[in-house]
């Protein structure tokens, strides 16, 4: 067996062992939400199954105005927050989800159904209503799943072997 075709086989196990460890079990989101003297935007982290017809937001990073958000709260622990998620508007229900940035907690859910307000969407730092009205957009990330990696991994191999060839044959 020729050193190449060793080192192929070497590498192969290494890219299906790549390829299975990407975050299976996680959707990504990005999200924005502005207001009056208000600026957030970040990443939400969710559950890969939408269980009537929501994630559950299991990490959030990003930043609100200037300040890091330190932490997603636990549901329940801040304004009746259930960490909820629904990809196709609106974003969030009249609970929403809570987060800590600069030792303070905020709350955005849906102002609309919760308070009656014209505004779909509401951010408050005492959990309830009325809060500041937020414009808020989601967009869900594409990841490429594992057997795409694998493809990529493959196909820069095959690459390699051809840039190869064309070398010793020169």
């Amino acid at each position: 067996m020729s050193k190449w075709c060793r080192s192929i086989l070497l590498v192969l196990p290494l890219l299906v062992g790549l390829s299975t460890s990407a975050h299976a079990g996680f959707l990504y989101f990005t999200y924005s939400y502005t207001g009056n003297g208000i600026a957030s935007a970040g990443l939400f982290t969710t559950t890969d199954v939408a269980v009537g017809g929501a994630y559950t937001i299991t990490d959030i990073q990003g930043t609100r105005n200037v300040d890091d958000i330190t932490g997603l709260l636990v549901a329940g622990a801040f304004g009746a927050n259930d960490n909820l998620l629904f990809a196709g508007g609106p974003f969030v229900d009249t609970a929403g989800f809570s987060f800590q940035a600069n030792s303070l907690s905020y709350n955005v859910g849906n102002s609309a159904a919760a308070c009656g307000s014209a505004n779909q969407y509401a951010e408050t730092n005492n959990g309830f209503c009325p809060g500041t009205a937020v414009s808020m957009n989601v967009v869900a990330l594409r990841v490429p799943e594992p057997a795409s990696l694998l493809l990529i991994g493959i196909g820069l191999l095959g690459l390699g072997v051809g840039a190869r060839r064309k070398t010793i044959k020169t």
